[in-house]
């Protein structure tokens, strides 16, 4: 929600939208590993998503 509030404020903040598939685990573990396990990815991946797409 926060999120969406700021990406609609047109206050001029740089946001994008990253998504995973969408997939269930079946296995057991703490978020770190359930985020492996889904392929979502780490932050360093995240940031450099963001530098390569930012206009």
């Amino acid at each position: 929600m926060a999120a969406e509030a700021v990406a609609e404020s047109g206050c001029g903040v740089l946001f994008r939208r990253i998504g995973i598939l969408d997939r269930y685990s079946t296995c057991q573990g703490d978020v770190i590993y359930q985020r492996r396990e889904v392929g979502f990815p780490g932050i360093d991946e995240i940031r450099r998503w963001l530098k390569e797409h930012a206009k």
